[in-house]
This record gives structure tokens, sequence and C-alpha cells, in this order.
């Protein structure tokens, strides 16, 4: 009977904070060791209103199982898809970790700590004191925080669970000198002692006499000693164990229950044959517990050992004495409250940028136009696509071709929608658009309907007609085969005067924005203010609130050229068309994303240090950046996303895997759906 860290008193305490400051509040456990006992316990007690399916992601063996088929990313993205639906329905959710030990041989990170990251939480460490000098505590402590730093999360407060008072004493004067709230939480044998029910449960017994289940145990004894011996073994609340046939144990037990002078016996477990009925009459009316199991008395002793016990909802006994821990020991709820309420970070993490983007584009189905239907990639996407009910598809080939390669492939395509382009009724009405865009340029109307019948024009011919909303292409073709159409028919919007490009980048640190990095390859002052504009309204519609900082090799007034007067010209043509536009520069890269470079370089910026769009001088810094970063980081990269046409087309890199296309559809549907509001 080994306790536990006991963050489930902590997790009771903080439920009744928040059940007192929210409307609607949920519990999470993102994995389970065994059972629901915690979750069911939650729910049940403080009514709240969710399933134990809504309030868990994972069982521990459905866990290890999913890890075998899949990535530790996909798994951790299926967690905050969880989480991220309980927001959609609740004002606050409480997530409760799972026990690391219990997954430390399949992973190198802590898992708790990814998720939290991922989801930007704010968490709060439960160390467990007992049995631990102050000096492993400690190192403990500073093993989690230099962990934690490292991630998305921030730390509102400590608890010390179990501990004693001179462990409280001495960490007090250890860590007064940190930030954090720290609050402490005495040891409690009641708590961590097992019930009359938990005996039940992992011996296998029948109840023959039935008292209270959810009396505790705080010890047992093996009754195989003469009776003086037995009676001197005996403490307050004790389980005897003993054989069905001493009798001389049984009938002495009946005694020492009845004595004034005695410790009181919690229940008697009996092994072996059944008692005999004159026995159990005796007992009953001492009102002594009375279990039978036909276990050996070594699985016995193995499964007491084992037990790790747990509150239930009914246990009022057990939820006072938590409750009381909780309250009694100077936490100060209101200050506790206070954090809680004002310290969430506000960053837009990859995990929920990639799930808020696709309930997005499912909630505002587009129809989306590929054109490239002969690669394998472009199929297998469009069958994940309509699957999860992404998008409509509209697929460019020879039907009975794609149909045999989607069945080669073992993928459903059945509801796409396939033009053959040959056969299309569309083709001459495309061809005499082409040719009232075109003919300045000296395209004839026989080039105009040769030109539409390439798989690109087509499609945004498509685009431009309104018989798709927007179209991803590039798989196959270099990135002016993919953009040179949408110039030529499409054209720019009214108030942007040129087409630049955007990634997402999923970092660590967040999704921020990287542009221009595939269209403008030396940009003058004039076009770097149209992309940083444009950019910073791309930044602001994909949920990312703009800090657009101008990159160059100079931060501030330190250095001197061309290159820095153009993004100081920039900035002011900026600020005088956008002047409620966070937007800083020049400034160097660690400048912007650092805070500590920021305060020495540029101390009253409100862009250095915190930048989440960042706008690079030209092609050649900004191409290489981010594929240095996206390779070097582990994050991924969405685009390049044009920004600036009138209607979304969107190019691949030949080298995208086929989540690269479900992104960059994803993202054509949002861009779609926003153009038409």
């Amino acid at each position: 009977m080994h306790p536990r860290s006991g963050s489930l008193v902590v997790a009771i305490g903080l439920m009744e904070i928040l059940k007192g400051h929210f409307g609607k509040v949920a519990y999470f456990r993102p994995i389970v060791s065994s059972g629901c006992e915690n979750i069911s316990f939650m729910i049940n007690h403080f009514k709240l209103d969710m399933s134990i399916e809504d309030a868990s992601g994972y069982s521990l063996d459905n866990f290890k199982e999913a890890f075998s088929h899949n990535t530790q990313q996909e798994l951790i993205d299926n967690i905050v898809a969880k989480v991220q639906k309980l927001y959609e329905r609740y004002d606050f959710v409480l997530i409760e970790g799972y026990a690391s030990e219990s997954l430390a041989r399949y992973f190198d990170t802590n898992l708790n700590l990814t998720i939290a990251s991922a989801l930007t939480s704010l968490i709060i460490p439960v160390f467990n004191g007992y049995d631990k000098t102050v000096e492993e505590l400690y190192q403990e402590y500073l093993w989690k925080k230099t962990e934690i730093s490292k991630t998305n999360a921030t730390i509102i407060a400590l608890f010390f669970n179990r501990t004693n008072q001179t462990q409280q004493n001495q960490l007090t004067k250890l860590l007064k000198s940190n930030d954090e709230n720290v609050y402490f939480i005495p040891h409690s044998d009641t708590l961590i002692a097992p019930t009359i029910l938990d005996i039940l449960h992992h011996t296998k017994s029948n109840l023959i006499i039935k008292p209270k289940l959810n009396k505790i145990i705080t010890s047992y004894t093996i009754a195989t000693m003469q009776v003086n011996n037995f009676i001197q073994s005996i403490s307050n609340q004790t389980l005897i164990i003993t054989s069905s046939d001493r009798i001389d144990i049984i009938l002495s037990t009946i005694a020492l229950q009845k004595s004034q002078n005695h410790p009181y016996i919690s229940a008697i477990l009996v092994y072996g044959n059944k008692i005999d009925d004159e026995i159990v009459a005796l007992l009953r009316d001492s009102n002594i517990a009375l279990l039978h199991t036909q276990m050996p008395i070594i699985e016995i002793i193995k499964s007491i050992e084992s037990i790790k016990p747990s509150l239930i909802y009914s246990d009022e006994y057990k939820i006072n004495i938590a409750k009381a821990l909780f309250e009694k020991n100077h936490i100060d709820t209101q200050k506790l409250f206070y954090n809680i309420s004002t310290k969430a970070k506000d960053v837009l993490t990859p995990s929920m940028f990639k799930y808020q983007i696709l309930k997005s584009a499912q909630q505002n189905r587009q129809t989306i136009l590929l054109p490239e239907s002969d690669d394998d990639r472009v199929l297998i996407a469009t069958h994940q696509i309509l699957q999860r009910d992404i998008a409509h598809i509209i697929l460019l080939g020879i039907e009975s071709q794609i149909q045999a390669k989607a069945k080669e492939l073992h993928l459903d395509i059945s509801d796409a929608t396939i033009i053959d382009i040959n056969q299309s009724p569309y083709i001459q009405k495309f061809a005499n658009r082409y040719y009232q865009l075109r003919k300045h340029k000296g395209i004839t109307k026989d080039q105009a309907k040769e030109i539409v019948a390439k798989p690109n024009y087509f499609g945004v011919m498509m685009v431009e007609f309104g018989l798709a909303d927007g179209m991803v292409s590039g798989a196959n073709h270099t990135t002016a085969d993919s953009i040179r159409p949408a110039l030529e028919i499409l054209g720019t919007c009214s108030d942007t005067p040129i087409v630049s490009s955007l990634f997402f980048m999923g970092l660590d640190s967040g999704v921020v924005v990287f542009s221009d990095c595939a269209i403008n390859i030396d940009p003058n002052a004039n076009e770097l203010a149209t992309i940083a504009i444009s950019s910073a309204k791309s930044a602001k519609a994909f949920g990312i609130e703009p800090k657009v900082a101008l990159l160059s090799y100079s931060s501030g007034d330190s250095g001197k050229g061309d290159d820095v007067d153009k993004v100081k010209k920039a900035l002011n043509i900026v600020k005088s068309k956008q002047p409620n536009l966070i937007i800083d520069g020049p400034m160097q890269y660690d400048s912007a994303v650092d805070k500590s470079v920021a305060n020495k370089k540029m101390p009253h910026s409100q862009v250095a240090g915190c930048a989440n769009v960042f706008i690079f001088p030209d092609l050649n810094s900004g191409n290489n950046t981010y594929k240095a970063v996206q390779r070097t980081s582990g994050g991924f990269a969405i685009g390049p996303i044009l920004q600036g046409l009138k209607k979304p087309v969107n190019d691949l890199s030949r080298g995208c895997s086929v989540e690269d296309i479900i992104d960059t559809i994803i993202v054509t549907s949002i861009i779609a759906n926003n153009s038409k509001a």
C-alpha cells in the first residue's frame, strides 16, 4: 500500500475554486492508467455535465497500442483535439496528468509536459514528499522547472503534497526567492489507506457480513500465531487475515471488538473453506465485516500490497479530509484563482492551430480543385479529405484511369468530382475568356483554346467562373507553372498591387508567419510594405494577432546601408497606411524573438522579443531561412500560401508529403470562405 503523488487532492481543491468562479467546468485525463476511478469520482462528486468518454483521452493500453501505429505527435494532436472540443462546451478545463513512471520506458520526454505545451496550459506541478529528503524534493523541483521552461506551459503554483513539518520549513527557506506560489499539504495516513471495498475487489472475495464498505484499513495482520501473540499484533483499524479453521482467532477477534480497551478492528478476511454459520452469526452481532476468498495466502498478500486506494464519490469521510487538507493549510484560494485567470499565455501552438483550421474547414466546406490527379500523393490526400469531410474535391483527368489508380491504392474517392478536360463543355467558354484577358499580349483565339486545355489553366478558369472555390497545385509543377495562370487570369485584389507568399511555421514557441519566401526576389520598399500589410491580414484571419517584425541585418539604428534604408522606408509606409498595426523594424531575427536580446537592442519596441509575423527583406534570406528552420526545428511549414490574388490558388513544393497537401487544401478552403464574407 504505497502512496502516490496525491494529485487528486489538489484536483479536488482546484475544482472547488473553479466551480465557484466559472459557469461550466470540465475535467480531463489525457491518459488513464487503469480504470476511470478519478474521472468517475470528479464527474459524480462535482456533478459535472460530461461523460467518462468525454473526460478521458486514451487508456494506457490503448495509448501503447496506438503508439505502435502512429507517431507521438499524432497522438498528442488527438488529445489536443479532444480538449479543444471540450472548450467549445465549457468555460474551463481542468486537466490531471498521468503518473509519469507508467510510460517512462516508452518515451524519452515527459508526455505530461508535451501535452501541456501543446495546449499552452497553466501548470501546477505536484511533488510527492512521502519518504523523501528535502534535498531530493528540491532537486526534483529544479529539474521540473527547467523542463517546463522549455515548453509553452506556465507554472502558476507549486504543491508539495504528503509532506511533514520539517520538510515544509526547510523547503520554504530554499524556495523563498522563487516567484512561484508554493503550497504544502501534509501527509495523511487516512487518505492512502484502502477501504473494505478495495480489499473486496482486489482479493476477489465474497462479502458475507456487509458493514459500511468505506471503512478504512490502516494495517493488516496475518493471524497464524498463537492467540496471545495475535492479540499483541493488533493495531487500530486492522484487517485480520486468517484461515477458516482458526476458530480461536475468530472468537478472539469477536471478544476484542467488544472490549473497550483494545483497538478497533475493521474486518476479517478468511481464506480456505467456508466458515460455519454459527461463527458467522456471532460475527454479525459484533458488527465486524467478514470477507471470504479462495485465494491462497501468498496471492492475498500480493493483491493487498498492490492496492492503490482511490476516492469514490460516496466516500464523504475521505472527501472531507481531502478538502480540509487543501483548505486549512494557508492556501490563498483568491490569489490562486487570480493567477489562473490572468496568466494564460496567448500562444497558438502547432497542435492548436492545426485543430482550429481543420474545424474551420469542416464547418465551411469549400470546393477545391486538384489538377494533378496522376500523382499518388494527391489521390491519397483526396481520400483523406473526403473521409474527414474537410472539402469537396474536383480532380482533373480521365475518370477510368483515376479510379483504377485509386483502386490499386485501396482508396475511396467516389465522392470526388472528376472532369476530363478533353470532354469538358467549358473549353470554349474558358478559351473566350482567356482570349479577352490576354489578346493585348498577342494571344490568338486558337492559342487561347490550347492554353486553357492545360490542367493548371483549366483549373484556374474553374475558380474564375465560380465552379471551384480554390485550387491547389505544384506537386508535379514548378512554382512558376502554378502561379502564372493565377496571375494571368485572376489578377490581384484592388488594394494589393503585388502577389506575395507566406508560410505558417509550427515551432515549439508557437505558430508564426514567414513572408515572403517564394515569390518576390528583391522587393522595393513599397512592395515590402505591401507584403507586410498582406501578411498581417492573413495572420489575423488565421487566429494570430499580428506583431510584425521587418527583418534586416541591423536592429534599430545600429546599421547603415541601402538594404537597411529600404526596410526603414517600408516601415514608414506601413505606419502611414495602417497606423494601428503593431510593427517595427529593422531588426535582426534574435531581436525579434528573444526578449533578453530585445531589451538590449530595442528596449522600447512593442514587437522586439515577441514577434510572430516575420517579413524578410528578400527572397534569398526568406527562402533559405524557412527551409533551415523547418529542417532543424522539426516543426511544420504550411505553404507557400499566396496572398493578394482575387481568389485562392496555392502552390505546393514538389517534395510535398500527403500531409502538406491536406494542410494546403485546408488553408485554401479557409481563404476561399473568408473571401466570400
